[in-house]
């Protein structure tokens, strides 16, 4: 397997460690628990520990949401229109099997 760590990527992959530090702390803490009773030290360890775990696993087996197979174009030129042709400019035979398919939007 070929990995290129792209920008794309790479966010990605920061914002699965994000999500994986913000669980694994909610994880940690106990129903009933004074806030000062909290072990601070021991959530922010074991949560950073994921946190790199999750960014370790992402560079050896990829991100699902970092693979792109091809580019959508939406014709915008008429601002009265409510619908919009879109032209993919990939096969898409493939997302068959897929069993999620995501859509990322961006403004030049």
């Amino acid at each position: 397997m070929t990995m290129r760590l792209t920008k794309d990527f790479l966010i990605a992959a920061l914002y699965r460690a994000i999500r994986t530090f913000a669980q694994t702390a909610v994880t940690m803490l106990t129903v009933g628990q004074a806030f000062m009773d909290v072990n601070w030290l021991n959530v922010l360890s074991i949560s950073f520990t994921a946190s790199v775990i999750s960014i370790l696993t992402a560079i050896g087996t990829g991100l699902p949401e970092g693979d792109t197979v091809g580019t959508l174009n939406i014709d915008t030129t008429d601002p009265n229109k409510d619908t919009y042709k879109i032209d993919v400019g990939a096969n898409l035979q493939g997302l068959g099997n897929k069993k999620k398919v995501m859509l990322n939007i961006e403004s030049k």
